[in-house]
């Protein structure tokens, strides 16, 4: 596998970022839906989306600042 240079991000880092961002929010989604007993409401909706956009920007500036590993 290629890893991008160090400073930079090629369209798997990026894709990626994206489909970490969609798993976190699904399942925080699903997490205080099982908490509440009910369907989530608009507020909940608005945190699983924000926590979600954060965990993919975290992974992002991971892959950002990850030099790669030489073999």
């Amino acid at each position: 596998m290629k890893q991008s240079n160090f400073f930079s991000l090629n369209l798997r880092d990026i894709l990626r970022g994206v489909l970490m961002t969609a798993i976190t929010a699904a399942s925080t989604g699903i997490y205080q839906s099982l908490d509440s007993g009910a369907l989530p409401t608009l507020s909940q909706l608005k945190i699983s989306g924000l926590v979600g956009l954060a965990a993919g920007i975290s992974y992002l500036l991971k892959n950002l600042f990850t030099p790669p590993v030489k073999a």
